[in-house]
C-alpha cells in the first residue's frame, strides 16, 4: 500500500490526530508555564509612601510584592529623619510584581561642615556663613579693642571651633563678637601656669592668649610646659591693660625660674 493510500485509512488519520492534538497541547501547556514564570497581565500600581518612615515604607511595598531599594539620602532640617522623600516609578504607576521601587531617604545622620571662619572676620559675613551652613548661632559681645565688630571666637559646648573644624548641621555656637571698652586692668601674674590654667585665666579677663613653646606640645605632654615668660610682664607696678589686649605667653618642659627681666624663651 502506497503511502498517499494510507493516509486515506482511518488509522492513518487517528495518529495525525493523535500528533495535532500532542502539539497542541504542548504549546498550551509552554504559553502557560511561560505566562507563569514571567508575571505576564499581572501589574501593581506603586502606593504613595512619601513620608512614611523607611521601614513602614519598605514593609508595604513588600506586601504587594515589590522590591524596595534606598539608593540615596538628603538631609533637611525639618523633614522627619529617616523618612521617604520620593520613589522611582513614583506613585500611581503600575509595574510587574517582583520589580523594583527605588526609594530615596531623608537622612537621620546630619551632614558635617567645615566652619572656615577666622578670628578677625567680620561678625556680619561670619553669621552669613554660619546660616548658609546651617549652624544656629547665638552672638556675644565681648570687649575686646582688637576686635570690635569683629569675630573673636566660635564657640560650641564650651570649646574654641579651630578655621577647619567640623560640626554637624543644626549645631548650635556661641559666635564671639568684640565690642569696644575702656576698662583696664593689671597684667596678671602667668609665671608657673600650665597651658590651660595660663590660658584661661586670660580669657576670663577679656584678654587674649598667644602661646608660643620651645617645642612642639603632644596630647599627653601638654600639661608638663609651664608658663616661663610673658609679654607684657607681670610687676606690681606695670602699667595697667585694657581688655583685648593680647598677652605672648612663652612654654617650656624645662624648670624656669622667675626672670626679673622678662627674657622671653625663642619661641
Amino acid at each position: 500500500m502506497g503511502f498517499f493510500q494510507y493516509l486515506k485509512t482511518k488509522s492513518a488519520w487517528r495518529i495525525i490526530g493523535f500528533v495535532v492534538a500532542g502539539y497542541v497541547v504542548l504549546v498550551l501547556t509552554s504559553w502557560f508555564l511561560l505566562s507563569w514564570y514571567t508575571n505576564h497581565g499581572e501589574f501593581v500600581t506603586i502606593p504613595d509612601v512619601k513620608g512614611k518612615s523607611v521601614e513602614e515604607a519598605i514593609e508595604v511595598l513588600e506586601d504587594l510584592d515589590l522590591e524596595p531599594v534606598v539608593i540615596d539620602s538628603i538631609w533637611s532640617d525639618t523633614a522627619a529623619k529617616g523618612s521617604v522623600n520620593y520613589l522611582t516609578p513614583p506613585p500611581g504607576s503600575t509595574i510587574k510584581d517582583g520589580r523594583q521601587v527605588y526609594l530615596t531617604i531623608f537622612s537621620k545622620t546630619p551632614p558635617m561642615e567645615t566652619i572656615n571662619i577666622k578670628t578677625g572676620e567680620f561678625a556680619a559675613v561670619a553669621m552669613v556663613k554660619l546660616k548658609n551652613k546651617g549652624i544656629d548661632y547665638e552672638v556675644v559681645y565681648q570687649p575686646n579693642n582688637n576686635f570690635i565688630g569683629s569675630v573673636i571666637a566660635i564657640r560650641c559646648q564650651g570649646k574654641d571651633v579651630p578655621f577647619n573644624g567640623l560640626l554637624a548641621r543644626g549645631s548650635r555656637v556661641h559666635l564671639i563678637v568684640g565690642t569696644g571698652d575702656t576698662q583696664k586692668m593689671q597684667v596678671p601674674d602667668l609665671h608657673g601656669l600650665t597651658y590651660f590654667e595660663a590660658q584661661n585665666l586670660l580669657k576670663s579677663l577679656g584678654l587674649i592668649p598667644q602661646l608660643f613653646f620651645d617645642e612642639t606640645p603632644t596630647d599627653s605632654d601638654s600639661l608638663t610646659f609651664k608658663v616661663c615668660t610673658q609679654e607684657p610682664p607681670f610687676s606690681p607696678t606695670s602699667v595697667e591693660i585694657q581688655s583685648g589686649t593680647i598677652v605672648d605667653i612663652y612654654l617650656t618642659k624645662k624648670p624656669c625660674e622667675r626672670d626679673s627681666t622678662q627674657n622671653s624663651v625663642t619661641p
